[in-house]
């Protein structure tokens, strides 16, 4: 069954998993925006740090062959920076490829995306 194959864990970044464990596959999705002084709300605000933090330990994380999927959104809103996800994952040597991408509405207008990655490391 799925439930003896599964284990979901919620915390932030990677305080909700021992440092023995790893995955086959590993799912992040984080928050759209990053954080200003004014503005912080950890479910809709990240930081680029943060983001950085999760290429520089998820290898800990994986078995060999595992995977990452990186959950994300791209809108268009005038005053809120987004994470540049493919270049802090070029920046950490890492790739990207892009598995799913679908169109974000509101007040049916098209107000952005969603997007899902596949993370992978560089080979050398």
């Amino acid at each position: 069954s799925v439930q003896n194959r599964l284990s979901v864990r919620k915390g932030n970044l990677f305080d909700a998993i021992k440092n023995t464990e790893s995955f086959d596959l590993i799912i992040y999705n984080f928050p759209c925006f990053i954080a200003t002084q004014k503005r912080f709300n950890p479910l809709l605000y990240t930081t680029a740090e943060t983001v950085v933090r999760l290429y520089k330990k998820i290898n800990k994380f994986l078995k060999k062959d595992g995977k990452l999927i990186v959950a994300s959104c791209k809108f268009n809103i005038k005053g809120f920076k987004q994470i540049d996800h493919k270049k802090i994952a070029e920046q950490n040597k890492f790739s990207s490829r892009i598995l799913r991408k679908e169109p974000i509405y509101y007040r049916k207008k098209k107000a952005g995306f969603f997007v899902l990655y596949e993370i992978f490391e560089k080979r050398l």
